[in-house]
């Protein structure tokens, strides 16, 4: 039992660490959007 725990305790960790990647380049790409849309004439254009 003990050796099925180390590659399944590894696998789990880097699933969260890809799923946290993942979610941090979202929020990278959103608020790259929103500074677009504040720093532009778009702002006039999405309000």
């Amino acid at each position: 039992m003990d050796v099925l725990i180390s590659p399944i305790a590894s696998l789990l960790q880097t699933l969260i660490q890809e799923a946290h990647a993942e979610n941090q380049r979202r929020h990278e790409e959103k608020m790259a959007e929103i500074k677009l849309i504040a720093n532009s004439e778009l702002r006039d254009s999405s309000v």
